[in-house]
């Protein structure tokens, strides 16, 4: 849901920027209406300012995504490693006492 949200934040600004600079292009980052977006009126200024927010809520948004799906796959493997060791250690125990 956030991430709709701060693409429908960024597609308003960079329109506006888009706008203020004379071009007639128009780009679509989100299928969210713009004007269901409060802050649909926005200056140049604050347009700008919410563009690199924006990208910056992105670029942690991924990050944070990435280190947990690191941290979950370091977890499995020693998880693994831990069930191997075990399975080994308990097969040479019985080999022992037979």
């Amino acid at each position: 849901m956030y991430n709709r949200l701060v693409l429908s934040m960024l597609n308003v600004a960079y329109d506006t920027l888009l706008r203020e600079s004379g071009s007639e292009t128009m780009c679509q980052l989100s299928t969210t209406l713009p004007h269901l977006v409060p802050w649909s009126m926005l200056s140049a200024t604050e347009s700008e300012i919410t563009v690199i927010f924006c990208i910056c809520v992105l670029a942690e948004i991924g990050n944070a995504k990435n280190n947990i799906i690191g941290v979950c796959v370091r977890v499995f493997c020693l998880v693994d490693d831990l069930c191997r060791k075990n399975v080994a250690y308990f097969s040479v125990q019985q080999q022992l006492t037979a």
